[in-house]
């Protein structure tokens, strides 16, 4: 299920304590973009209540970020976004970005830390996008995706993004951010 664009604000936020971990969520690799950044709020819940729970893959590679392109016939169509998608009932935010990424790009992956929370409004519908980072163990095929593209995180700026990922890529494009987390 992927995501639709929204826009409000973006807040930086950091993966638990070692040794601390949700329920389901003791897969995250804590090798993936080390940096911490103090967590605001509780850990595998929205933050508001009637908030849709999505979260979005920060997959790095050589320099270059993963980004999709949404298909034809989708709501925003043409657009580029990170992967991911609604977190389900029970399911933790880990849980739900593998599930994410082996429909939509038919690959495993293991998850990291949490880099940022950007809560949306859209007609009236909150949504809570929370983009993790993740290491991919293979190469990502275009299912569901109309295209997929390892960008320079300088060069993201050039692509017409969905509403909800544009304050991060905005972020991760700013002059030392990018290092400043992959370091």
């Amino acid at each position: 299920m992927s995501r639709a664009g929204f826009h409000t604000g973006l807040r930086l936020v950091g993966h638990h304590q070692e040794g601390e971990h949700e329920e389901g969520e003791n897969e995250a690799d804590p090798h993936i973009l080390l940096h911490h950044i103090p967590r605001i709020g509780p850990p595998g819940e929205s933050l508001e209540e009637d908030t849709v729970r999505v979260v979005a893959a920060v997959a790095i590679r050589e320099g270059k970020v993963l980004v999709c392109r949404r298909p034809e016939g989708s709501s925003f169509a043409g657009r580029w976004e990170f992967p991911g998608g609604k977190v389900e009932p029970g399911e933790s935010d880990a849980g739900a970005l593998k599930r994410e990424l082996m429909e939509e790009l038919a690959v495993r992956a293991g998850v990291g830390r949490e880099l940022a929370v950007h809560t949306h409004d859209y007609d009236g519908r909150k949504v809570e996008i929370h983009f993790l980072a993740v290491r991919l163990e293979e190469e990502p095929a275009a299912v569901e995706a109309a295209e997929i593209r390892w960008v320079v995180p300088g060069e993201l700026s050039r692509l017409p993004f969905l509403d909800g990922d544009a304050l991060f890529v905005k972020k991760l494009s700013s002059p030392g951010r990018f290092e400043e987390w992959t370091s």
